[in-house]
């Protein structure tokens, strides 16, 4: 798995910086980078747990870029049939107002209602 590039999350900083020697920082924030780039995982880490949380998500992030690069390959979705579609290329749909409703004012009804009660 050679890439030429993978996300740094602000949170793998966030986990290195819990190493206080320098060195152990550096030489940790290196088997990310070298995971993230090559997927050769160090023999022994710097900080086993450290590490495992961030490999767990450079692999979560290489699995959805395999799977988006394999649809990709597919072509994507199918055309759409032209039949039933608007101006937009949207289908379009029934209008919600009916013809049969008559277009009086809401207010007026409510008033006609009452004064016939009255």
């Amino acid at each position: 798995m050679n890439r030429g590039s993978f996300t740094f999350y602000y949170e793998f900083l966030q986990t290195a910086l819990f190493i206080t020697d320098a060195d152990l920082r550096r030489r940790f924030l290196e088997e990310v980078v070298i995971y993230g780039l090559t997927g050769e995982e160090p023999e022994e880490s710097v900080s086993p747990i450290g590490f495992y949380s961030i490999k767990c998500r450079l692999d979560s992030q290489m699995h959805r870029h395999t799977v988006a690069v394999e649809n990709g390959k597919k072509g994507g979705r199918p055309k759409k049939n032209n039949e039933g579609t608007g101006s937009a290329g949207r289908e379009t749909t029934p209008s919600l107002v009916s013809k049969d409703i008559p277009e009086t004012n809401i207010y007026q009804q409510i008033i006609d209602k009452n004064a016939k009660r009255d």
